[in-house]
């Protein structure tokens, strides 16, 4: 089976609702986006060799049900995949 991505589909799979708020920003209190980040070498002090992607959000207008994904998975996963090596 497969599942349309949160970016390609305006119908929330909670509700049903086509009132769905596309690709909104996440931020924290220090007015960021907060990111999930791969490290090359986490081990690492400096020079980690780090891919940063940021979080994104889609929310349903109708019953407040959020999906939150990132922006170019792609890239985090090469990086993933050169740590299995």
């Amino acid at each position: 089976m497969t599942t349309a991505r949160p970016s390609e589909t305006s119908v929330c799979p909670k509700c049903g609702s086509e009132k769905v708020m596309k690709h909104l920003a996440l931020t924290d209190t220090n007015a960021d986006s907060p990111q999930i980040e791969v490290a090359g070498d986490p081990e690492a002090i400096l020079f980690r060799d780090v891919v940063k992607r940021q979080l994104v959000a889609d929310v349903c207008g109708k019953c407040g049900f959020c999906e939150i994904y990132v922006n170019e998975p792609e890239e985090l996963y090469k990086k993933y995949e050169t740590l299995r090596r």
